[in-house]
């Protein structure tokens, strides 16, 4: 520093000595402030159920609903697009479109015999079924703020999810109690179903 300084001094004396020139104003405009702007996102999510509920079914001809004793959903990744628009530097909101696939197994045991088994004997039943679901979110944020590259944020959206459901598989094997079994197993197949879901997000 003590270097620069002796150098500018000789320059910094002279400068003093002339006369100053006028020199032309020159106006810098502000940046215009058109309001927000649109933006795109992309996402890619794994989809870690939290609670997978009690799922059931319903046989044809039979009373009530039997609950699975044993039940697991597959935890698939998932891909999200949207469009969103930020309004200001704190609040934005975007419509989003969700899609992944998964696979559900599932298993019972009943109290009454398979189909073609003698009596005191049980009936072992497995299901498996693939299903896709689509979910459409309308979401609005608050950016909190940027810190170190990050930024923090609180969201909420609403929206709707079609699940569609494949081709159910059963499996039917007979196990033996109070009788015998034949050892044969049986097997079937149904139709899947397709609806909508009211969807939130928080």
């Amino acid at each position: 520093m003590a270097f620069c300084a002796g150098l500018l001094a000789p320059f910094s004396a002279q400068a003093a000595d002339e006369e100053l020139l006028d020199a032309p104003e020159i106006t810098i405009s502000p940046e215009a402030t058109g309001g927000g702007r649109l933006y795109l996102r992309g996402d890619i999510g794994y989809a870690a159920w939290l609670d997978e509920g009690d799922p059931f079914y319903r046989s044809f001809g039979g009373t009530g609903e039997v609950s699975f004793d044993n039940a697991r959903f597959d935890k698939p990744p998932s891909a999200t697009i949207g469009l969103g628009y930020q309004f200001t530097d704190v609040i934005r909101a975007d419509l989003t479109a969700e899609y992944f696939e998964g696979r559900f197994d599932g298993s019972s045991l009943s109290t009454s015999p398979c189909a073609g088994e003698g009596a005191g004997t049980r009936c072992a039943l497995s299901h498996s079924a693939n299903f896709s679901a689509l979910g459409l979110m309308a979401n609005g944020y608050l950016d909190l703020a940027t810190l170190a590259g990050f930024t923090p944020y609180l969201g909420a959206g609403i929206g709707a999810t079609r699940i569609d459901w494949k081709t159910t598989h059963e499996t039917s094997t007979c196990v033996g109690a109070g009788g015998a079994c034949s050892g044969a197993a049986g097997g079937a197949s149904f139709g899947g179903r397709d609806s909508w879901r009211f969807t939130y997000a928080l």
